[in-house]
C-alpha cells in the first residue's frame, strides 16, 4: 500500500521526557499501537503491539526503552510478554542505539504502510536512527507455519546497517534458518538510465543471511521499491516519477537503497 506519511519535530531543548513523548507521538503516526507501559532500569519503556492472526506467534511486540538520565534510545522485541511481571519470552535488543543531544532539532518522518511496513526515521543533526517492525505481504514461504515460527522482522541496529540486521524474536530454535538475522536482498542499481532518471526497482525481497540453511522470507509490494539512492538524504530526497504522478521517499543512501511510495 502507499505509504502514509506523517512529518513532526522536537525542538530543543531535548530532555528525556520531550523526547519520549514526541518519539511516541512519531510510533502512533507510523501506525504503531500502544499496549503496555512499565519502568525498569532506569527507562521508561513502551510496549507496542500488533496482531496479525492467531497463530502462536501471530502477535508483535515492539518495545520502546528511553533511559531518564541520559535520554539514550534502544529497543526490544518478544514473542510473547507477561503484563503482571513486566517480562517478556524469547527478548532480542538493539544495538548501535542512539542518544539524542540536547541542543539540536529532531525530526520525525513517520510511515505507516499497514502490517507490512512501519517505520519511524529520527533524524538529528547528521545522525539518522531507523525504528519499526517490518512483514513482507507477499510470497511468504507455504511451509512456514507462524505457530512455529514468527513471521515480522524488527529494526535492530539503530543507527547503522539498519536495513542488513533486520532481526525476529525468540531465538534460532523459533526461525526456519541458522540465524533470527534476515537482510533487504542487495541489488546493483547505480546512477541514472538514458535520460538522467533513476530507476524504480519493485519486487523487494527480505532474505536470511548467508548461514546454512538460509532463503528469501518473502516479498514486499511494489510501493516498497529499491533505486540508485546513494548520495541522497534519508528522510528528505524525494524521486518524482516522469511521466507519472508517483513520488519515492528515500529513506536508505546505498547502491540499490530503499525507497517508499507516498504519493
Amino acid at each position: 500500500m502507499v505509504m502514509t506519511r506523517t512529518d513532526s519535530s522536537l525542538s530543543p531543548t531535548i530532555t528525556a521526557t520531550n523526547f519520549e513523548n514526541s518519539l511516541h507521538t512519531a510510533m502512533l503516526d507510523a501506525g504503531f499501537t500502544l499496549w503496555h507501559t512499565y519502568t525498569a532500569s532506569g527507562e521508561n519503556r513502551r510496549i507496542y503491539r500488533e496482531i496479525f492472526n492467531s497463530s502462536t506467534y501471530g502477535t508483535a511486540f515492539y518495545e520502546i526503552r528511553i533511559n531518564t538520565t541520559s535520554r539514550l534510545l534502544s529497543v526490544s522485541a518478544y514473542v510473547a510478554f507477561n503484563t503482571t511481571t513486566n517480562t517478556g519470552t524469547g527478548a532480542i535488543t538493539s544495538t548501535n542505539n542512539f542518544t539524542p543531544t540536547t541542543g539540536d532539532a529532531i525530526n520525525y518522518v513517520a510511515l505507516n504502510g499497514g502490517s507490512e511496513f512501519r517505520v519511524v526515521l529520527i533524524r538529528q543533526a547528521g545522525t539518522l536512527a531507523v525504528v519499526g517492525q517490518l512483514r513482507p505481504s507477499l510470497n511468504q514461504p507455504s511451509w512456514w507455519n507462524e505457530n512455529t515460527y514468527p513471521y515480522v522482522w524488527y529494526m535492530m541496529s539503530l543507527t547503522s546497517n539498519q536495513w542488513s540486521n533486520l532481526q525476529t524474536a525468540g531465538g534460532v530454535s523459533l526461525s526456519p534458518w541458522a540465524s533470527t538475522t534476515a537482510v533487504i536482498v542487495s541489488r546493483t542499481i547505480r546512477g541514472t538510465v538514458p535520460g538522467g532518471q533513476r530507476e524504480i526497482s519493485n519486487a523487494v525481497e527480505l532474505g536470511a543471511t548467508s548461514a546454512i540453511p538460509a532463503g528469501t522470507c518473502g516479498v514486499f509490494s511494489n510501493d516498497i521499491a529499491q533505486s540508485s539512492t546513494e548520495g541522497l538524504v534519508p528522510g528528505v530526497d524525494v524521486l518524482v516519477v516522469t511521466p507519472g504522478t508517483e513520488e519515492y521517499l528515500v529513506i536508505q543512501a546505498a547502491i540499490g537503497g530503499l525507497v517508499v511510495r507516498t504519493v
